[in-house]
């Protein structure tokens, strides 16, 4: 009989340390077991499914029997197809200091419980297509979301160029011109052309089709418009399949062509189930030690939640984003994320009409090649609301921005940043625009570096774009990173002790909302709804942020209230003022220095490290104290454990 307060171990010893109630689920399990232990006995075994074991834990809490410790739902190694998301809700909640956990297991110390959203396609009934692929047919319905994967590895939709970018060379009749020579495309043959066909900061994806004259170095537009010079490739045509990285999902046949050289591989699988977890309205509850892979939508959906907390899981290969979590006191740490075709991790929290913090956190995570089919606006971390923490992280592998966020209070700290901004242009590393009212941000102590990004307008390291204002930028190093703190037009920014290696500018400064008509009349509708959305005269708002509450009457177009002091600057051009109202208004900020300008032999790339300063001479010894390395290096080293 299933026991609520105190169950046995296999061996007959207590299960409750700390007066918590085990759970065990295996994938040979028994859902008429009873759940107590890892292997079949007398006294019981595994369950064979999670909903069964949520079913236990309802009902210790209809019949008021909660242990002492909460629940620990152990699933034990294997690998768990998942037809539908693990779905929680109220019912599902924990007590305070009383949790749920869901917890995965190791081997060796290796996470070993494999939560997956696919299902294996060496089985799947197969026929020959053309010399070097096979058509796959699962039993399982399949749909244009559903991707392929080798291990835990995405592998690419066929697309041409393989990897690369085609240039558009030529635009009229809505005849697409291209360099290069793809394969030829049957004429009215439906295809995708992608890429940054306007602006190198935006991917878009437009419907095409193969040209009737057979060309093959053009695709016809079924509508819309692109930039002659802009970077684009073509996808969605089984006539694109040409390397054994590739496939196609035919979801109208229910099949997929893949490489023979991949076919009867038994880690080939194709994502069939859009969410792997998802949770609602649930407090008190842990999900801890999982691998979380292939999905076609979002892996991990949390909303409304208040003190669920993410750990030592990894996340890889889904098609949208990596994690979404809203609420209150919740968040991802400990975890590895990569492969997500949108962004790694969302965030929201708190309250910003009356400024309560969200308290919500990714910390000592590793987070990398995220937005790998949404190429622009997919960062690895998101933070909105109020009060947010992204901490401790290495984020790199970005085709786009590492860091987005927008609100208030958030906490940007000792992360490393690195090789992002990949293929777009005019992005930063950690980036936020076009608000006055986003204030008591701050962005401390990271290492940002080698984010120099091919596109039209460079990569920046911190971002401050459209008159955006109020961040705090302070102790970071930015190394090889074209435009170290770009600041466009924004107020009462502070950019203090930080170190520029190899930058050129170092800080970008513009007036854009006194001199360029365009961003005037772009930007000020959006700044003005801003303003009007929260209540920025209250009390509360007029003493946690009182130059807001004065904007009316400081001109609110114009940069004011910016302070750039005891920087230092290595190897690159100090401060660029941009326009013929920058300068008026750098000269007004309170307490401008340029700091100390230092050489170093040759161009530095890679993580910068602390012995760098010490070949600086003179007074800019003094800057090793600018930086906390010891506690930056403990975060590191445990973000790096989680992969």
């Amino acid at each position: 009989m299933f026991r609520l307060l105190v169950t046995l171990l296999c061996f007959g010893s207590p299960v409750a340390a700390f007066g918590q109630q085990l759970l065990y689920v295996s994938v040979s399990g028994n859902d008429s077991a009873n759940g107590c232990c890892t292997q079949a006995t007398a006294q019981g075994g595994p369950l064979r499914t999670i909903g069964r074991a949520q079913e236990l834990v309802r009902q210790a809490r209809a019949k008021g029997a909660w242990p002492a410790g909460g629940f620990v739902i152990t699933l034990l190694p294997g690998r768990y197809e998942l037809n539908d998301a693990i779905k929680l809700d109220g019912r599902d909640s924990g007590n305070a200091g009383a949790p749920v956990i869901y917890r995965g297991s190791t081997v060796d110390g290796v996470r070993a419980t494999r939560l997956v959203g696919s299902v294996r396609l060496g089985e799947a009934a197969r026929s020959s297509y053309g010399a070097n692929f096979v058509r796959l047919t699962p039993e399982q319905g399949l749909s244009a979301a559903s991707e392929v994967t080798l291990g835990k590895q995405a592998l690419f939709e066929a697309r041409w160029p393989n990897r690369e970018y085609s240039t558009i060379t030529g635009y009229s009749g809505g005849t697409v011109s291209l360099s290069g020579e793809m394969p030829a495309l049957a004429p009215g043959a439906a295809v995708s052309l992608a890429g940054f066909l306007h602006e190198d900061w935006l991917f878009e994806s437009l419907a095409a089709k193969g040209p009737s004259s057979g060309a093959r170095s053009a695709v016809q537009l079924a509508s819309g418009s692109v930039r002659v010079g802009a970077r684009a490739f073509v996808t969605g045509s089984a006539a694109l399949l040409d390397a054994a990285d590739e496939y196609l999902v035919e979801a109208g046949s229910n099949s997929v062509l893949v490489a023979s050289s991949v076919a009867g591989s038994p880690e080939l699988e194709v994502s069939v189930t859009p969410t792997l977890v998802a949770a609602n309205g649930v407090e008190n509850v842990r999900i801890e030690g999982f691998v979380l892979c292939n999905a076609t939508g979002t892996g991990l959906e949390l909303e409304n939640v208040e003190n669920v907390v993410v750990s030592n899981v990894e996340i890889c290969n889904t098609r949208g984003w990596g994690a979404r979590i809203t609420g209150r006191a919740s968040g991802l740490r400990d975890s590895y994320v990569h492969g997500t075709g949108e962004g790694g991790v969302y965030l929201y929290g708190g309250n910003r009409q009356d400024l309560t913090r969200g308290e919500m956190f990714v910390e000592t995570s590793v987070l990398e090649n995220v937005g790998r089919l949404v190429r622009t606006y997919s960062p690895a971390v998101a933070s909105e609301g109020v009060g947010g923490t992204i901490k401790g992280n290495i984020i790199k592998g970005s085709p786009h921005l590492g860091i987005k966020f927008s609100g208030n209070d958030h906490l940007i700290a000792f992360n490393d940043i690195s090789d992002v901004v990949r293929e777009a242009g005019d992005m930063g590393a950690i980036y936020s625009g076009r608000d006055w009212t986003s204030r008591g941000n701050v962005i401390r102590a990271n290492l940002v570096y080698d984010v120099l990004a091919p596109g039209r307008g460079a990569g920046r390291g911190v971002y401050l774009d459209d008159q955006f204002s109020s961040a705090l930028v302070e102790s970071n190093i930015f190394s090889n990173v074209k435009y170290g703190v770009f600041i466009g037009g924004g107020r009462h920014n502070t950019v203090r002790r930080n170190v520029f290696f190899s930058s050129d500018p170092s800080i970008f400064f513009d007036a854009r909302g006194l001199d360029d008509a365009r961003m005037i009349s772009g930007n000020k509708p959006t700044l003005e709804k801003g303003l009007q959305a929260v209540p920025y005269e209250s009390a509360i708002w007029t003493s946690r942020y009182p130059e807001l509450a004065r904007i009316r009457g400081d001109k609110p177009m114009a940069p004011v209230g910016n302070r750039i002091h005891e920087n230092v600057f290595v190897d690159g051009k100090p401060i660029e003022l941009y326009g013929s109202s920058a300068a008026i208004y750098m000269t007004e900020a309170v307490g401008v220095r340029v700091g100390i300008h230092g050489q170093l032999a040759g161009r530095r790339s890679g993580i910068p490290k602390r012995e760098w300063l010490s070949t600086l001479s003179g007074q800019a010894r003094q800057v090793d104290g600018f930086f906390p390395w010891e506690e930056f290096e403990q975060l590191r080293a445990r973000a790096l454990q989680s992969r």
